[in-house]
């Protein structure tokens, strides 16, 4: 076989010896490396994107060679058949995500582990609990979108649809004794792309690409600033969060990072009947026309207006 490298300015040929022969045109130099002394023979090359090298045997399996290292490791699997298969079903490919499938020479049928440098068997390993098919497998397709075919040797057509690992759990605080740290009552994404997120503990947290932001809040009450249900950025940048019971928050950045913010605490107040009419707030939205609205628990919605240098609650 012979495959020119897409990683390497490099080409490769197998031998009926046993070996890779490495070409280097620009160099002029070739070099070779032998599985071992008489070695069968070794036909079809296909190279990953990680650069490594899959190669067919003469009889079973699947080897990896590695230009890098010069290392060979033959990979083979357990027969399920009570027979010894002839056919000469082989292959391999990458699907979307990178992960290398072979269909090993003889019998066998899985995937590359990099982190062992094993194939694994899938869902086909003779005697397994979670046997599914038969790991004679004479025939692949991996489809535009992810979809795996497959027939095995017990025939039937096989579907094989990956669940995509969109999800990725992640603390906000490890081996803690108390769930309200880790419970999020508020969550935001603000213009810089920033995550805002306000846990049940009272806590309020800003990461960006996945690490924590150090944000400075000025003027919040010595208490803390409670448990912050909504958060809003507005259209000049401002934060608003309303919280379970302590009021409203708006806080102003007072530098162009946005890393420090001037805060004001805005609560109800009966003897103001422009105050806000709830300091349970679970709901903050801007209009079209830049307008704030705050809906609170059971006491309706305000109308936020500036007049004067005040903030008014309509």
């Amino acid at each position: 076989g012979i495959c020119v490298s897409k990683k390497r300015n490099v080409a490769y040929l197998s031998t009926s010896g046993g070996e890779i022969i490495t070409i280097d045109p620009a160099h002029l130099h070739i070099s070779s490396s032998s599985l071992m002394a008489g070695a069968p023979a070794l036909f079809s090359i296909y190279e990953d994107r990680s650069g490594l090298l899959w190669v067919e045997p003469e009889k079973h399996g699947v080897i990896k060679y590695d230009p890098f290292k010069k290392t060979f490791k033959h990979f083979t699997q357990r027969n399920d058949a009570n027979y010894e298969n002839l056919a000469k079903y082989y292959n391999v490919f990458e699907d979307k995500d990178g992960v290398v499938w072979t269909n090993m020479k003889g019998e066998g049928f899985g995937y590359y582990d990099p982190a062992t440098d094993k194939v694994n068997y899938f869902y086909d390993e003779p005697g397994s609990q979670n046997y599914r098919f038969s790991n004679l497998v004479p025939c692949t397709y991996m489809d535009p979108a992810g979809i795996l075919w497959l027939n095995a040797d017990d025939r039937g057509l096989n579907k094989i649809v990956f669940q995509r690992k969109d999800f990725n759990q992640k603390l906000l605080v490890d081996h803690t004794m108390s769930r309200s740290d880790n419970e999020i009552r508020g969550i935001y994404t603000d213009t810089k792309g920033r995550l805002w997120l306000a846990s049940k503990a009272g806590q309020l947290y800003v990461y960006a690409h996945d690490k924590k932001v150090p944000v400075v809040f000025n003027n919040v009450p010595g208490g803390g600033g409670g448990v912050i249900y909504n958060i809003i950025e507005d259209r000049y940048g401002n934060m608003w969060m309303g919280t379970k019971g302590y009021g409203l928050y708006k806080a102003v950045p007072v530098d162009k990072n946005r890393l420090t913010y001037n805060v004001t605490h805005y609560l109800t107040d009966k003897k103001d009947i422009y105050s806000l009419s709830s300091n349970v707030i679970y709901a903050l939205l801007e209009d079209k026309r830049g307008r704030i609205w705050v809906g609170t628990f059971e006491e309706g919605f305000n109308l936020i207006e500036q007049k004067g240098g005040k903030t008014l609650f309509l």
